[in-house]
């Protein structure tokens, strides 16, 4: 995994860390969709957090707090971005974007 540090327009500091190949990518989420903390009976239970991901069918399944952890072929999923309270993880064609309005910047998918 690689870090990418952008610096807001205050001068502070954002991480993206960049998943770089798919094994990666795998132990990732298996380690933060199993761990107790961020799951309960099955549902996405972390305010600070959430997951997208993106299918090779261009459906994308979502993780968010009260969501159901559903099931998915992780063979299929061609990106994903974790967005939490310090830092963003990226798989795939997603881009970093500077966001205007806020002076922050933010990972998106590509089209």
């Amino acid at each position: 995994m690689k870090t990418i540090e952008k610096t807001t327009s205050d001068g502070d500091k954002q991480i993206f860390e960049v998943i770089e190949n798919r094994k990666e990518l795998n132990s990732f989420l298996k380690n933060r969709l199993s761990d107790a903390d961020y799951k309960s009976n099955g549902t996405w239970c972390d305010e600070d957090s959430s997951i997208c991901l993106v299918m090779k069918d261009s459906k994308e399944i979502s993780f968010h707090i009260g969501d159901k952890i559903t099931s998915y072929n992780k063979a299929n999923i061609c990106s994903m971005i974790e967005a939490n309270t310090a830092t963003f993880t990226i798989y795939g064609d997603v881009q970093i974007i500077q966001d205007e309005n806020y002076g922050d910047w933010r990972a998106e998918f590509n089209d």
